[in-house]
C-alpha cells in the first residue's frame, strides 16, 4: 500500500513540474509587467517566457549566494549563534520587502516605514525581551540562547501543519512558495534595472516594453527624466512598421511613480 501510495505521489509530482514552470514564468511575467503598469492581459508565456524566468530566478539566487558568501560573510559568520540567527531573518526579511517595493514602486518613505513596522517588533522580540525573560542568565549571549530554546519548544502553528501533511509535501510546498515570490520579483528587479531596449528607427522615443503574440506593446519615453510616459501602443511586427535597433537608454520607471 505504501508503494501505491508513492508511486501516485511520484506521478503527481512529474506531472504538476510542466505546470510549476508555466506558474513561475507567469509570475516571472507578472512582476516585469506590474512594474511598468502593462495590464496582466498581455502576458503572454511560452518557451522564451519561460526560460527567461528560468534564467532571472537563477540570477536572484545565484546574485544573493554571492552577496551572501563575499559581502556579508566577514560580518556574519563571527557572530554567535543566536545573532546569526537574528541576522539571517533580517536579510531574508529585507530581500522581500524589497523586492515588493520594487515591483510596487514603493517610496522610500514608505519602505522604510514597512520596514520598520516589521522589524522593531522583530528585534524587541528577539533581542530585549530575553533581558527580561532569561533574567537568571548571565551573560547576554547566554540569555538570547535560552531564548530561542524556549522559543523552539513551542507548538506553533507550522509545526501542527507540517505534522498534519507530513514534511515531504510541506517541503514541496514551502520550496514552490517560496519559488513563487523570487519568481516575480525577479521579474519586477528585470523591469527595474533594464537597461537596454528596442527602438523603433523612426520613431526615436519610443521603446518596446514586451511583445505579445506578433506585436511589440511600446511606450514613448522621456530620455532627459528616464521615464515611461502612461500610455501604451500595440505595434505589429512587420517590416512596415520600420526597423528595429537595441539601445542603451538605462534604467526607466514609471511615470507615475516619480
Amino acid at each position: 500500500m505504501e508503494k501505491k501510495n508513492s508511486a501516485i505521489t511520484d506521478g503527481l509530482l512529474i506531472a504538476a513540474i510542466p505546470a510549476f514552470g508555466y506558474w513561475i514564468a507567469f509570475l516571472y511575467e507578472k512582476g516585469y509587467c506590474e512594474f511598468y503598469n502593462i495590464p496582466p492581459s498581455f502576458i503572454e508565456v511560452g518557451i522564451v517566457e519561460t526560460l527567461t524566468a528560468l534564467f532571472g530566478i537563477s540570477g536572484s539566487i545565484l546574485a544573493g549566494h554571492f552577496i551572501l558568501d563575499n559581502i556579508l560573510s566577514p560580518f556574519y559568520k563571527p557572530l554567535p549563534n543566536p545573532l546569526k540567527y537574528v541576522f539571517r531573518q533580517f536579510c531574508i526579511g529585507i530581500v522581500f520587502i524589497s523586492g515588493f517595493s520594487i515591483v510596487k514602486h514603493i517610496s522610500l518613505q514608505n519602505y522604510l516605514i514597512i520596514a520598520a513596522l516589521v522589524f522593531v517588533p522583530f528585534f524587541i522580540f528577539e533581542l530585549v525581551i530575553p533581558l527580561v525573560t532569561q533574567r537568571n542568565k548571565i551573560g547576554y549571549i547566554n540569555k538570547l540562547k535560552a531564548h530561542r530554546e524556549i522559543d523552539f519548544q513551542r507548538e506553533r502553528v507550522l509545526d501542527i501543519v507540517v505534522l498534519k501533511t507530513g514534511r515531504n509535501i510541506f517541503t514541496i510546498f514551502f520550496v514552490g512558495y517560496t519559488l513563487s515570490l523570487i519568481a516575480y520579483m525577479s521579474g519586477g528587479f528585470n523591469a527595474r534595472f533594464k537597461t537596454d531596449f528596442i527602438v523603433i528607427s523612426n520613431r526615436p522615443e519610443t521603446v518596446v516594453l514586451k511583445t505579445y503574440h506578433t506585436y511589440f506593446i511600446t511606450a514613448d519615453i522621456d530620455r532627459r527624466l528616464k521615464v515611461v510616459k502612461s500610455s501604451f501602443n500595440i505595434v505589429p511586427i512587420d517590416p512596415n512598421t520600420g526597423k528595429f535597433k537595441v539601445e542603451t537608454i538605462g534604467n526607466l520607471s514609471p511615470q507615475n511613480s516619480q
